[in-house]
């Protein structure tokens, strides 16, 4: 049994049991992926899958106490994989951060420049996606961990750990009527057209239900991924955005205004997310602790290791 046939039936349960899908994921061949996973079963002497016509439409029992050990193999193996690449951090460590465009563009830069000088021969990537795709890409070991807000249920296999809070602001164009209007209520601002986040965002849905709470609904006229692009058709008069404080800068936002909007709309938390049973590098705990310092590294390890 190797390694390789476990990722082989790992992936193929992501992909719903289609092998052709399994195939393109793993770049390689569908009869590679067959004989794999039957050479798996052969080894092990049970049947993994239930076949129709020599196609996989489900897991027998068996098969489902494989498929959790085997998800812990993997994982225990890329805990090893990162031991060893932690011990080789000042030699070029790599660490692989899930966040939002927001936070790449805004809040990390500062933070990655202060952690490059404690190790300059790292390597950081930045995944960049919807709170959806963060916790994805951290749950299956593509990131170390996140930067973000959390989602609304809990979600097996993650911690979330609060290191910040932050608000809301309303952006306008310069001379716009709302900056002259002493008290904004939502119903204010659902007389105006709003440029939002897409339906991937939870900011947008965030949005949606404090308007749906009085009993209205936004006018929302364009929807972006961006906050850049956001800015840019508040500049051409479109309309307005509510994005969160972090992503305003008066002086590189020129022609446009902030409107102070926490009591519309309230605190939210920011939190650094890991997966359970995770290993945590050294390096992982020194960039954490630059981004939240008031975050204890005796909480993330008992968080983690819970």
């Amino acid at each position: 049994m190797k390694l390789q046939q476990l990722l082989y039936l790992a992936q193929v349960i992501e992909c719903q049991l289609n092998i052709s899908e399994t195939a393109r994921s793993l770049h390689t061949s569908q009869s590679g992926v067959s004989r794999s996973l039957g050479m798996l079963e052969d080894e092990l002497g049970t049947q993994i899958f239930v076949r129709k016509e020599n196609r996989l439409v489900g897991l027998t029992v068996a098969g489902t106490e494989i498929a959790t050990v085997a998800k812990r193999m993997l994982q225990d193996a890329q805990i090893i994989q990162n031991i060893g690449r932690d011990l080789n951090a000042n030699k070029g460590g790599k660490l692989t951060i899930a966040t939002t465009h927001s936070h790449a563009r805004y809040t990390l830069p500062a933070i990655i420049e202060k952690f490059m000088l404690r190790f300059p021969n790292a390597h950081i990537r930045l995944l960049q996606g919807n709170l959806g795709e963060i916790t994805r890409w951290t749950l299956d070991g593509t990131a170390d961990f996140l930067i973000s807000t959390a989602p609304a249920e809990p979600l097996d296999g993650l911690v979330f750990i609060p290191c910040h809070e932050s608000h809301r602001i309303i952006i306008v164009p310069a001379g716009h009527p709302l900056l002259a209007v002493k008290k904004i209520t939502l119903r204010k601002l659902a007389e105006f057209p709003i440029i939002a986040y897409d339906q991937n965002f939870s900011m947008r849905s965030q949005l949606i239900e404090a308007f749906q709470r009085e009993q209205l609904t936004p006018n929302i006229v364009l929807s972006a991924a961006d906050s850049e692009v956001i800015k840019t058709y508040v500049r051409t008069g479109i309309g307005i955005a509510i994005l969160a404080r972090t992503v305003f800068d008066e002086a590189q936002d020129p022609g446009l205004k902030m409107i102070d909007a926490r009591e519309l709309f309230g605190q939210h938390k920011i939190y650094v997310g890991f997966r359970r049973k995770v290993h945590l590098s050294e390096t992982l705990l020194y960039f954490v602790q630059l981004y939240a310092p008031k975050v204890l590294r005796q909480t993330i390890e008992a968080a983690v290791n819970q």
